[in-house]
């Protein structure tokens, strides 16, 4: 884990270490809650569910903030536009087909 490489500095630069650490588990429980509640992903993650949902990939890498997709450009909405309202019809159609 690379929070547990900081751990040298924690004498020397205690708040900064404190900060990678504090960073990786927020990390973690922030992406996993995502892929296991959706619903919850939706409305609290939206910019890391339009990376899963929407239909680029290659977008919306962040998970517990969106500002470097904006900073790098690679920030592209899914939740809440027509275009997802529009594949959510579909998705049910197809279920009640089946």
């Amino acid at each position: 884990m690379l929070a547990a490489a900081h751990l040298p500095l924690l004498p020397i630069a205690p708040f900064f270490t404190a900060a990678v650490w504090y960073s990786a588990i927020r990390y973690h429980r922030v992406h996993k809650r995502g892929h296991l509640d959706p619903d919850w992903a939706r409305e609290h993650l939206p910019w890391h569910y339009d990376h899963h949902m929407g239909p680029n990939q290659e977008a919306n890498w962040c998970v517990t903030r969106p500002w470097f997709d904006h900073l790098m450009g690679t920030r592209e909405p899914y939740a809440g536009t027509s275009r997802e309202a529009r594949d959510r019809a579909r998705r049910v159609t197809r279920a009640v087909a089946c």
